[in-house]
């Protein structure tokens, strides 16, 4: 059964204060959660970062607050977290479910604005304006998302896994590997006018290369460049990037079907 696609939400809003880490998250639980009780110090859930969270998923998220970069200013910084819990992330992944990320940092900014406005003593921290590496990041996440899903769950048992992402402020490089194939993708991002393209390239074991992006123009008889992106694509790297890797991934799993088919 094809189940209806959704869409998982991500996001974090940052406070400054005096008050402690359990003294926030009593407020901040009152305030936006019900009452909920923030609680579980002790199971370190980041690790060596003090945190605490709502033991109960709300809407299919879960809830952190945990302490932050304060950059050497005076009192507490503490980071409020939501992303899918646990359980319901497995959930869509068990049962094939399509899904696109949506980021809520502002919206977590104006709940926190909102629901501490009478609490003078909590600073909500304007969130940090976003660069082309964020972004590019979100965009890598989609690709390695999709292909794992091609060749390691649905489709091939032998298929690629995911090797490594290099990313910097103007380019994105993804590769996924098994021992006889090599798949490189990458994004080069140039001037804002003109559009990108992803390169993607199969690398066989006796050293023969071939890259898809042409592959894919031969086949449909056209002159544009194949996967061909505008600019916009940093604005919506869950969406507009979603399904460009959707299509990569499925064009590349064609592709190498055919190559062990001869």
């Amino acid at each position: 059964m094809k189940h209806p696609g959704i869409t998982e939400v991500y996001g974090s809003a940052a406070v400054r204060t005096s008050l402690s880490l359990e003294e926030t998250a009593k407020i901040i639980s009152k305030q936006l959660f019900g009452g909920m009780p923030f609680g579980g110090k002790e199971k370190s859930i980041w690790e060596e970062v003090p945190a605490v969270y709502i033991n109960t998923p709300i809407l299919g998220s879960l809830v952190i607050l945990g302490r932050g970069n304060n950059q050497g200013m005076p009192g507490n910084c503490f980071v409020l977290k939501v992303s899918p819990w646990g359980d319901f992330d497995r959930y869509i992944y068990k049962n094939k479910i399509s899904n696109r990320r949506l980021s809520q940092d502002n919206t977590l900014y104006h709940l926190l604005k909102f629901g501490l406005q009478n609490f003078p003593e909590v600073e909500v921290l304007e969130p940090d304006s976003k660069n082309d590496k964020d972004y590019l990041f979100k965009l890598a996440d989609r690709v390695v998302y999709h292909f794992e899903k091609r060749f390691n769950y649905d489709e091939d048992p032998s298929g690629l896994f995911f090797d490594e992402s290099i990313i910097n402020k103007t380019a994105l490089k993804i590769s996924f590997s098994n021992v006889a194939y090599k798949i490189v993708c990458s994004l080069s991002l140039h001037h804002l006018d003109t559009p990108w393209a992803f390169q993607v390239k199969i690398i066989l074991a006796q050293g023969a290369e071939f890259e898809l992006n042409k592959w894919k123009a031969e086949g449909a008889e056209s002159d544009q460049e194949a996967y061909e992106v505008s600019p916009i694509l940093l604005e919506d790297p869950e969406g507009l990037g979603d399904a460009l890797a959707m299509t990569i991934a499925g064009d590349t799993f064609v592709f190498y079907r055919e190559i062990k088919a001869e």
